[in-house]
């Protein structure tokens, strides 16, 4: 997990990565602290398509449950979606997965934070 506690200021980065037909974490932040957030999910593989699905703990960071922010969405090859977020969560996860089973897809996660 990424932690961008004592961080004050815009954070522009990108994950990327190759998942399974499972649920996986494709980014796992703890949000505490972060005023906006958009993220950009977007399948790179040229094979596959992705489903893609947003996770959030709105509160007790430590002891609380994982709940669904939005549904799940699935990409074909090059489409992106967006996740914008512009309210208080303690933690964030964008899970990924490949919609083919026994077979991978690749995605790459670009976001934008305001802290």
């Amino acid at each position: 997990m990424q932690s961008l506690n004592g961080i004050s200021e815009r954070i522009e980065n990108s994950v990327s990565g190759a998942t399974v037909n499972a649920w996986a974490d494709a980014m796992d932040l703890d949000y505490r602290g972060v005023m906006t957030g958009a993220f950009v999910v977007e399948n790179t593989d040229g094979a596959n398509s992705l489903d893609y699905q947003v996770l959030e703990e709105r509160a007790n960071y430590a002891g609380g449950t994982d709940e669904e922010l939005q549904a799940s969405f699935t990409l074909a090859f090059g489409e992106k979606g967006l996740v914008a977020l512009q309210e208080a969560h303690s933690r964030i996860k964008i899970q990924v997965k490949s919609t083919v089973g026994g077979s991978h897809a690749d995605y790459t996660v670009e976001y934008l934070i305001n802290k």
